[in-house]
């Protein structure tokens, strides 16, 4: 199998996870009724809005369903330009696959009892859909191919990156889930009126177990391997450099958690975070001292 062929494998392979994972995510806990009365169900979908215009709409809801089908509308468009030349036939294919993905799943939820059909995500989700269509019928071959050439020189020359950049991402989906953001103002203020601020009211809320396992250890992990980014010995302004890469990532996503609806910012997190940092780097050091006098 030649290097085309693998990309065009690869993409076939992500585009449908993404699809499994959507689906999956969107019906859980799978609880499902199915003695549900679906007219009944069917005339509560409708009445959210635009069908009634004067329901009540959640930020987080829109601002969510607007982004989850943009990465399948992307990746069906991009793997759809592997056998059609039209780019406007991809964009319409992939866009009527997610807008009928996304009517399944609302039908399917019409039949659980902790999930709400909604015509309003409908509506959201095949917005997204298109976004991510037509983007995907543009753009999707040229980015997935720069995007798979750029994995594979890193892997040849520093496979570590890699998992650095993966790493990273699980620690930004653990911060942020569950994810449902917000521009809302009025949210966004009560979370910042119940977030923790006092540091040691911060710290009660776990065993110091607990922090050292899921911040101070996870971060030492991360600024070493930001440490080694590229694969060359890192000098002391480079270990400076990953250290405010990393102080600024935990940064970013403890103040990111205003926006999600459902978490609060702690100056704990970042405290507990800012430590591992400046541990990953106090034990390099000394480390780096003890084998050069080894080898003296």
């Amino acid at each position: 199998m030649n290097h085309k062929n693998i990309k065009k494998s690869v993409l076939a392979s992500l585009t449908l996870s993404y699809f499994l994972l959507l689906v999956y995510a969107s019906l859980m806990p799978y609880d499902f009724n199915f003695a549900t009365d679906f007219k009944w169900a069917l005339n509560r979908a409708l009445s959210h809005w635009p069908i009634n215009p004067h329901a009540r709409v959640s930020g987080s809801d829109i601002l969510s369903n607007l982004i989850l089908y943009i990465p399948l509308g992307f990746l069906i468009a991009a793997q759809l330009n592997n056998k059609w030349t039209s780019w406007f036939k991809c964009c319409f294919f992939a866009f009527v696959f997610c807008s009928l993905t996304s009517l399944a799943v609302e039908t399917a939820q019409a039949a659980t009892f902790s999930r709400t059909a909604s015509v309003t995500d409908w509506v959201m989700n095949s917005l997204s859909g298109f976004i991510g269509s037509y983007i995907g019928a543009r753009y999707g071959q040229w980015s997935w191919h720069k995007s798979c050439d750029w994995i594979s020189r890193r892997w040849q020359h520093s496979p570590l990156d890699i998992f650095t950049l993966l790493f990273a991402a699980l620690i930004a989906a653990d911060a942020l889930a569950p994810f449902l953001p917000t521009l809302l103002l009025s949210q966004v203020w009560r979370s910042i009126k119940s977030s923790k601020f006092n540091i040691i009211n911060g710290f009660s809320q776990h065993p110091w177990h607990w922090w050292l396992v899921n911040h101070i250890f996870v971060y030492m992990v991360l600024t070493i391997l930001a440490l080694h980014w590229g694969g060359q010995n890192k000098k002391q302004r480079s270990r400076l450099h990953a250290a405010t890469i990393c102080f600024l990532f935990a940064a970013v996503l403890e103040l990111g958690k205003l926006f999600i609806a459902s978490r609060v910012m702690n100056l704990s997190n970042l405290l507990a975070n800012w430590v591992g940092i400046l541990l990953a780097i106090l034990v390099l050091k000394f480390w780096r001292l003890y084998l050069q006098r080894t080898v003296i």
